[in-house]
């Protein structure tokens, strides 16, 4: 930061003399999870004075009280003004700043960080200047904050929206209608049936004021005199923090007559809504808004025709397509002043209120509660008729939900032109939210027997299963004909389940029409396999018509949820009816082989362009849109664009994660591209899906292929083989450089991308990245790690990596693969795009980012340090130098290093390195490791810790560089010798668990018809439990150090070491068989076919550790029999490796049940508040959390404990009776509190 200035050293007034900085992604309202962008502003170079606008409208730096959850201002680090602004008087003060964290659930968190302070003027005009510094790049991701303050120039009392809506009242429950759906925009004041209300000023319970988080006012309401104030506004979860999420803060004024009035804007989060506290109505201040129904008008009364008289009633989000959570969610027919006739229209076209058969879930009409015409329509002859109108419940699963709520009726008349006209009221306010709905409908003025679109696509089929495949993308126009290879189908009329290459399969919920019925009109249904009700989705209705010829036709409609697809029922196959146009895979669309001696001309100057910008390969497959190139009529020669610039095919080896190029199988070329004098060349198509890991998962049919002058290629293109789900050919640019990449880049200098940084969630596919960049660490050359980094490093959860080794500076710029490490074991269980890499002079390295799938941060591997190794030192400057407090036998245990960084002067680091160090001698597990360094008479550990260590390396963290060495300390005291309390408490917790498991294993067996009680795991932990611990007590308690035959030793000490590798072989089929169990709970996927055939299982379950022990016995044959009949020390990796591997596996198997219980109970504590005691809940609660912490040491989780007893008794005794007692707790959830079995033993 430069020096200082003061109102009397500077030679300027920066009011005057100030830049613009006018960005509006600087605004508070960049939420967290959705909006971030990536930007970042230690990289930009700040100079002088600047002034905030957005939008062109002055800004300012929000003060650090104004910090509320989600919020990044298009960082990920919000940065706050750490005070208040100055007065005029004041002149140029100096400010802190501060950054908040990500999620601030508490005012500390919203000074988490603290950046470089800044300068501060009020100017004339009621405006801020800053002298803006770059902010400490150790921050993730900081930006400077801008907020508007615009000066009310009316009175908000006598100028706002009257909010009268019951349903936000402290006492109304049940609903979960969101806030951040409202268009909001001005002054509000709050009503309660036309009294004043006001916001409660304390907190106030979840699952009222008609959502899930309810809003509520941190501070008292304002006095008259006060005038405007601002107020924070806190949210309640339910968690025991009333202020747990914070929103917006808010305007709010009293006003004469005992009322307020507040400038409401939208929350950040759902679902969440302001309150309004019925315990401050005020029955004296009304407002009269409650209206009322005028005359009934007859075509007696009128003196006017309402069909030629009427309003245009035009809202787009009044169709009935608009969903729950669609894109306008925030309308409200109460807040309408309605008078007269109206005509409905949807975007130009006629319309008309749907009568309540229309009604299907998660529709919204634009509100939260859709109205519709209870009745028919009437007939031009019937004159003006009165209907009822109702509202339906937001998740529609039956009919009976159609008519939640009764509106005030309207009156409808038909008109001539076949239109109907209708005198809308003002709904119930009792309602929530509640909307007229629309549906557009239009008469054909063709047949669609003749007009349709052929749908060839065998993966919709009754029998296909296995993929997630969304209707909802396709952007459906007109009729189609659904067929299987060719051959005529038709929906299925039944229930489908778990097929159709989707998740929802839809089926047709009526018969089809005769030819004579004409077209007809049927609703769809979808069944998820969560609960027997096949139509618990109900999605919007179709129309269908017999064609001549033994086949229909359907005016399919866009699904509102995802996935879901229409099936197709393969019983309904009609072999003779088939459409002449379709090709099948057996014969592949290549009419003939081109070759330049069968052509008349040259394709690279014959071809067709093909500029799709949805083929590129960064078309996530959350966002593909459903196009399918086996229903495009290919023909001739093709050269691929992208937004005009020349593309090409990408081959199969640099497929990605997500990726779907516009449909759902992403279609890539097998080989390499050919050169110029290769001619024509003939290649492999394959196709690749991302839910699987091939790139190579589909083979289609093969394609030509010819490289032209001007570094293009052009593609004789064929349609792709049917049998694949929505397949399209990728494109991608790959430009050349006209510029070298070494001398125009873009520094990167975040630290927090260094592998050695956690607890952040930075996200690059947030950044706009464009060009080159070089990696630097606090000014440092860094390069990308090479190898696999582990998760939550990098400032990020997904670490990506390079997949390949850096070039030579000869090499120029290569291409290499980019990993992603999500702790599943595969360190590239991830693809990310490959990015271009070069080597630079000045040893360093540059890189093409681009934007990943998925939230992911690229890494930074270690600085560029010399490192020194002496092998002789240590007799030198030997470990007696190394001074203590106790008289400890002293071993230098690794060689002596020396680290430096070049051309740098200072040694001091801003954040440790690591080392590690090679262990020359073997550990003694009773000795004490120490990270030293040398200083200049002797060694020391100032700034120096042992990160981890093992039997073969330890690594070592210090703060400066300097000369290392590991030495290890060994009290002469300390003996090895057992304690005989330790040998009584676990003989005595052996022999108890080895009774429960008894117990356990007979209740089973009584109940072994009950599936509910016991299953093929369970049964065989136990039995394996139970021989092992049996086994153990014989060889450790009565044989060990006993004259015993080495062959009976061995053979015991092989056959013990099969039951406990059993045991946990079956602890982990028991997790991954409960984590299914729990995963079928959630609404997210659902597979009742899902499973495991219990034979297989116990195949299973005793052939791993049978080909394990067999195998350790060939390796080492004496690695049996050792004094206490257990394994040799060289045999130990056959026990604890795959130990360690289970351990981990139901560790985070159990974290992930965990996440599920918690999700679950959240959602049934949000939905059955109404109908459960506190107490009953919190009973169940305290039960399920009893059951889970048992659960955790049934899988064998508790095991882990026995690698951190080291010398602590406390801890031995711990691990001791937790994991002898596995069988007692397998007894106590199974079977004491398992409901099922008092009732089938009783």
């Amino acid at each position: 930061m430069s020096t200082v200035n003061s109102s009397t050293n500077l030679p300027f007034d920066p009011c005057n003399d100030y830049h613009a900085l006018n960005n509006d992604w600087r605004r508070t309202d960049m939420e967290f999870y959705t909006s971030y962008s990536g930007f970042d502003d230690t990289l930009v170079e700040w100079s002088g004075w600047y002034r905030l606008y957005l939008q062109g409208k002055s800004a300012q730096i929000p003060e650090s009280g104004w910090c509320w959850s989600f919020m990044t201002c298009g960082g990920y680090t919000p940065l706050l003004l750490g005070g208040s602004h100055p007065k005029p008087q004041d002149g140029i003060v100096t400010r802190d700043i501060y950054g908040s964290y990500g999620f601030v659930f508490d005012s500390s968190e919203c000074n988490s960080y603290r950046s470089n302070p800044i300068q501060v003027k009020a100017c004339p005009g009621d405006y801020y200047i800053y002298r803006l510094v770059k902010p400490v790049v150790s921050i993730p991701m900081p930006t400077y904050c801008a907020v508007v303050f615009e000066d009310t120039k009316y009175d908000p009392c006598y100028n706002y929206t009257a909010l009268d809506q019951p349903w936000r009242a402290t006492n109304a429950t049940g609903l979960w209608i969101c806030d951040s759906n409202f268009n909001w925009t001005g002054w509000y004041r709050l009503l309660y049936y036309g009294m004043s209300v006001r916001m409660p000023e304390s907190c106030v319970d979840e699952n009222r004021c008609g959502t899930y988080v309810s809003l509520w006012l941190n501070g008292s309401h304002p006095q008259k005199e006060d005038g405007i104030v601002t107020r924070a506004v806190c949210g309640d979860i339910g968690w025991g923090d009333c202020c747990f999420l914070r929103s917006t803060p808010i305007r709010v004024k009293a006003c004469p007559g005992n009322y307020y009035v507040y400038e409401f804007v939208k929350p950040y989060f759902c679902n969440a809504a302001y309150c309004a506290d019925v315990n401050t109505i005020d029955p004296n201040t009304t407002l009269n808004s409650t209206p009322t129904v005028a005359a009934t008008n007859t075509s007696q009364n009128l003196t006017f025709d309402p069909c030629n008289v009427s309003s245009i009633l035009d809202d787009y989000w009044r169709s009935v397509d608009d969903q729950i959570n669609g894109y306008a969610s925030g309308y409200d027919d109460t807040l309408l002043e309605w008078n007269g006739w109206y005509q409905l229209y949807i975007q130009g076209r006629r319309a008309q209120i749907p009568e309540s058969e229309w009604c299907w879930s998660y529709m919204s009409c634009g509100g939260y509660t859709p109205l519709f015409l209870g009745g028919s329509h009437p007939r031009p002859q019937d004159g003006i008729v009165t209907r009822e109108i109702y509202g339906t419940y937001r998740y529609v699963t039956d009919s009976s939900q159609c008519n939640s709520y009764r509106s005030n009726p309207i009156q409808v008349k038909a008109c001539p032109g076949d239109y109907y006209v209708y005198k809308l009221v003002k709904p119930a306010v009792s309602i929530p939210m509640p909307t007229y709905c629309a549906v557009a409908y239009n008469t054909l003025s063709y047949d669609p027997c003749n007009n349709y679109t052929a749908l060839d696509q065998p993966w919709r089929g009754t029998n296909e299963t296995g993929m997630w495949i969304c209707d909802s993308n396709f952007n459906r126009n007109g009729w189609y004909r659904l067929l299987y290879n060719g051959m005529s189908i038709r929906m299925p009329e039944s229930c489908v389940k778990d097929s159709c290459g989707t998740y929802i399969p839809l089926w047709l919920n009526g018969s089809h029409p005769e030819i004579e019925d004409g077209i007809v009109t049927h609703r769809v249904c979808g069944n998820d396999g969560w609960d027997e009700d096949c139509c618990s989705y109900s999605a919007y209705p179709i129309r269908v018509k017999a064609c001549p010829g033994n086949y229909y036709v359907y005016e399919f409609s866009r699904p509102i949820y995802c996935f879901a697809s229409y099936c197709a029922d393969v019983n309904t196959i009609t072999p003779n009816s088939t459409l002449m146009s379709v090709t099948s895979d057996a014969t592949p669309s290549i009419n003939s082989t081109d070759t330049p001696g069968n052509m008349t001309y040259d394709p690279c100057n014959v071809y067709t362009v093909l500029d799709n910008e949805w083929r590129r390969p960064d078309s996530m497959f959350d966002s593909y849109s459903n196009y399918d190139d086996t229903l495009v009529k290919w023909s001739g020669w093709y050269r691929l664009y992208l937004q005009g610039r020349s593309a090409q095919i990408p081959e199969s080896y640099s497929c990605v994660s997500f990726m779907s190029c516009g449909g759902y199988t992403a279609l890539l070329l097998e080989g390499s591209h050919p050169h110029p004098q290769e001619g024509i060349v003939t290649r492999d198509i394959y196709g690749y899906v991302t839910d699987r890991r091939q790139c190579n998962t589909y083979r289609s049919n093969p394609i030509q292929v010819k490289a032209c002058p001007g570094n293009y290629y052009v593609y004789k293109l064929v349609k792709p083989a049917v049998s694949l789900p929505i397949p399209t050919y990728c494109a991608v640019v790959l430009e050349t450089l006209t510029y070298d990449p070494c001398n125009n880049y873009t520094s990167l200098d975040q630290p927090w991308r260094g592998t050695n940084d956690v607890a952040e969630f930075n996200c690059d596919d947030y950044f706009n990245w464009n060009g080159w960049y070089r990696l630097l660490y606090n000014g440092m050359s860094v390069r990308m790690p090479e190898s696999c980094v582990d998760v939550f490093r990098c400032g990020t959860y997904i670490t990506l990596w390079l997949n390949g080794s850096h070039p030579q500076e000869e090499d120029g710029i290569v291409t290499r693969g980019v990993c992603g490490n999500i702790g599943s074991g595969d360190c590239c269980y991830l693809r990310s795009t490959p990015i271009r890499v070069k080597a630079c002079p000045g040893n360093y390295y540059v890189y093409e980012f681009v934007k990943p799938y998925f939230c992911a941060a690229y890494c930074a591997g270690s600085a560029a340090a010399a490192l020194m190794s002496f092998k002789n030192l240590s007799s030198v400057l030997d470990p007696s130098l190394f001074s203590t407090t106790n008289a400890t036998q002293k071993t230098m245990m690794s060689t002596v290093i020396s680290a430096i960084l070049p051309r740098a002067t200072n040694q001091t680091l801003t954040t440790p390195v690591n080392f590690t160090m090679k262990h020359i001698g073997e550990i003694d597990r009773n000795g004490i490791l120490s990270c030293v360094y040398w200083n200049d008479t002797q060694w020391v550990v100032d700034g120096c810790s042992l990160l981890q260590t093992n039997s073969s390396h330890s690594v070592c963290s210090c703060v400066h560089l300097s000369t290392f060495a590991l030495i290890m300390q060994i009290d002469p005291l300390i003996n090895d010798n057992s304690d005989p309390v330790i040998d009584v408490i676990g003989t005595i917790a052996v022999a108890i668990g080895l009774v429960f498991l008894s117990l356990a294993l007979l209740t089973f067996v009584l109940c072994r018809r009950n599936p509910r009680v016991t299953n093929t795991a369970r049964i065989n932990l136990c039995i394996s439990l139970l021989l092992a611990h049996l086994l153990f007590l014989l060889t450790q308690k009565f044989l060990t150090n006993r004259p015993t035959q080495q062959m009976v030793c061995a053979a015991l000490a092989g056959i013990l070491h099969f039951f406990f590798l059993s045991a946990f072989v079956w602890m982990f089929i028991d997790a991954a068989v409960l984590f299914i169990f729990m995963k079928n709970l959630t609404k997210i996927r659902s597979n009742k076919k899902a499973g495991f055939v219990w034979k297989l299982l116990v195949v299973v379950g005793y052939a791993i550790p049978l080909f394990v022990v067999g195998v350790s016995a060939g390796v080492v044959p004496g690695g049996y029999g050792s004094k206490s009949c257990w394994l040799e020390k060289s045999l130990l990796w056959s026990f604890l490796g795959p130990v360690c591997f289970i351990l981990a596996a139901n560790t985070i198997l159990f974290i992930c049940i965990l996440i599920i219980i918690i999700s679950t109970l959240t959602n049934m504590k949000s939905k059955s508040l109404k109908i459960k005691r506190p107490e009953s809940e919190h009973r169940f609660i305290i039960s399920v959390a009893l059951k889970t912490m048992m659960q955790f040491i049934i899988l064998g989780c508790s095991w882990i404990l026995g690698f951190f007893t080291g010398d602590s008794k406390a801890l031995e005794i711990i691990f001791l009776l937790l994991n002898s007692q596995q069988g007692t707790f397998i007894f106590l959830v199974y079977c004491v509190l398992n409901q099922e079995v008092s009732h089938h033993l009783l």
